[in-house]
């Protein structure tokens, strides 16, 4: 199976910080005590010790999002290492409870938040091995080992699990991961690359290695991996907040391009409000949008909406906004649509839409249309995502 599970202990480096919302007046001091100790424990990613005293004090912080965040991961770590489907599962329910706790709390963790969008499927299929019992044992006994920060021990048993399949994707990139876990980046690099190399379609194994460069001063390298994981799962949290982090580490500023139409989401489907939009600005435009939409709703009743009909759509706001910035009746240009100009002349126009404008309807064409034109892919996600100066023509780095 696709081993995004392997996200709840890769990237727990944990940062503590009290949460402003924290209450001291409902939980007792054995409580407190409970809680400080899981919180030592979780300091050292060693969140399978941690759970028992998270356990213990359920209930005793129901407003505290920190808590239900640690609960959340722990619980999901926990059910990694279970080799029953059904008891791995229930830590799964119990584990996506907590999460959805702690998103309504306003947790901020990447991880936390990647783990809930991903929990359900973690619960349809979760082995690492159907073709082989021993592969899977020695994986899930690993994990143990892995979720207390022994990794000795946990090396171990992924690389008995490598040998007796050589070509188990999990077993390679855990081996890595062992060594990403102690800092020790260039000997990462090597199995994260093999485990590519056996798979490459499955987003996880950029993006570990994408971080192993990262964090050894390899930050170019780094962020091309980091859109090889982008555009393998573009609608998963971390892809996003992989880029945030090449940021911060890099020191390199990132400028998003955005486009909405007045009152309404730059991401998600396009929803417009007739009465904010105006000849001055340009952005009476937008009606086009409406109207190519009707029209091809009234020609295909009971089809897929499908994104080259939303492209279109968006191509025809722009060739308005151009025919009216023609008239000089535009007086201050909206911004949003002279970005909307660009995407469209640059022939991005369906990029755009996959990755800002995605719809269930679009979901089942993603996978074969970004592989098919990768290249164009990577060229709006540096110039239209991170705001990086790419030159002119061919001369566009991608």
């Amino acid at each position: 199976m696709v081993s995004t599970k392997r996200l709840i202990s890769h990237f727990i480096l944990p940062i503590l910080i009290l949460s402003a919302t924290t209450s001291l007046f409902a939980q007792t001091a054995s409580d407190r005590e409970n809680f400080l100790i899981a919180k030592s424990l979780i300091s050292q990613s060693k969140y399978i010790d941690a759970l028992p005293y998270l356990e213990k004090v359920e209930g005793a912080f129901p407003d505290d999002v920190d808590y239900w965040t640690y609960y959340g991961i722990g619980l999901s770590i926990k059910g990694v290492t279970l080799t029953d489907k059904t008891e791995r599962n229930g830590y799964y329910k119990r584990a996506k409870k907590a999460l959805q706790r702690a998103s309504e709390l306003g947790t901020e963790n990447p991880r936390a938040l990647d783990l809930l969008s991903m929990i359900d499927s973690m619960m349809e299929t979760d082995n690492f091995s159907d073709a082989n019992p021993e592969v899977e044992a020695a994986l899930r006994k690993g994990e143990e080992f892995f979720g207390r920060s022994e990794w000795a021990e946990a090396y171990k048993y992924y690389e008995k699990a490598h040998k007796l399949d050589p070509l188990n994707y999990e077993a390679v990139l855990f081996m890595g991961d062992c060594y990403y876990s102690q800092q020790a980046y260039k000997q990462a690099i090597p199995l994260f690359q093999q485990a590519i190399d056996i798979n490459s379609e499955k987003s996880i194994g950029h993006y570990f290695l994408g971080d192993a460069y990262l964090y050894d001063g390899r930050s170019q390298a780094a962020l091309e991996k980091y859109i090889d994981s982008f555009i393998r799962d573009p609608q998963a949290e971390v892809s996003w907040s992989n880029f945030s982090k090449w940021s911060d580490v890099s020191d390199q500023q990132i400028t998003m391009s955005t486009v909405a139409p007045p009152g309404g989401e730059p991401t998600g489907e396009i929803v417009l409000a007739p009465s904010r939009l105006e000849e001055s600005d340009g952005t009476s435009s937008w009606m086009k949008y409406g109207e190519s939409v009707q029209a091809w709703k009234a020609r295909n009743v009971g089809k897929r909406f499908d994104v080259a009909t939303e492209a279109a759509g968006l191509q025809a706001v722009s060739d308005e906004f151009k025919r009216l910035m023609k008239t000089g009746k535009v007086k201050e240009p909206d911004e949003d649509l002279q970005t909307l100009v660009k995407i469209a002349d640059d022939g991005m126009l369906v990029q755009y839409v996959y990755l800002f404008r995605m719809r269930k309807s679009f979901s089942e064409d993603y996978q074969f249309a970004m592989r098919k034109n990768e290249p164009l892919v990577r060229r709006f996600i540096k110039k239209y995502i991170l705001g990086i100066p790419l030159g002119g023509g061919s001369g566009i780095v991608g």
